[in-house]
């Protein structure tokens, strides 16, 4: 099968917790606790990427942190969450990775090589990897930077919010 392909998750929940009616999925989904952002992460996609796409969601977009524009208080201190654009931003890029292939080892996808029959048939760049990214969020979902803390130097939680 051609790099690039586009496969369906079908049934999967990315974000099954809910908390006062809305889904947050947080870094620990991913691994690590975001703290201090130095940078965004620079990914690029393989042509041997495989897209997952959701044909359903339980996204709702008016579930949203209403604090999304920039200002400084009294203090010096920033409280905002930054809408973070799902192709250009590194963090979104490195949360759909990790969560296809989490998708794709909980659904046991085996990538281009479910149409055979052996392992020893599938090309090895296959075998090297879980090559399986979301292609964008469900529908209903929106990934954001928090900002928190001095106006200078905030924290920075991500968040993906949804249904």
């Amino acid at each position: 099968m051609a790099g690039g392909e586009t496969r369906v998750a079908q049934g999967y929940s990315i974000c099954p917790s809910r908390r006062n009616n809305r889904s947050q999925c947080h870094d620990s989904l991913v691994g690590s606790a975001m703290s201090r952002r130095a940078s965004q992460p620079n990914i690029a996609f393989k042509s041997s990427t495989i897209f997952l796409d959701f044909p359903r969601s339980d996204g709702d977009s008016s579930v949203r942190p209403t604090n999304t524009i920039y200002s400084v208080d009294a203090e010096g201190q920033v409280n905002f969450h930054e809408p973070l654009d799902v192709e250009g931003s590194g963090h979104a890029k490195k949360w759909r990775t990790a969560i296809g292939k989490a998708v794709a080892t909980k659904l046991e996808m085996q990538g281009d090589c479910m149409p055979y029959i052996l392992p020893s048939d599938c090309p090895d760049f296959i075998l090297a990897g879980n090559n399986y990214v979301l292609r964008s969020w469900p529908a209903g979902y929106q990934m954001y930077d928090h900002h928190k803390g001095p106006a200078a130097n905030p924290r920075h939680d991500l968040y993906l919010y949804g249904g």
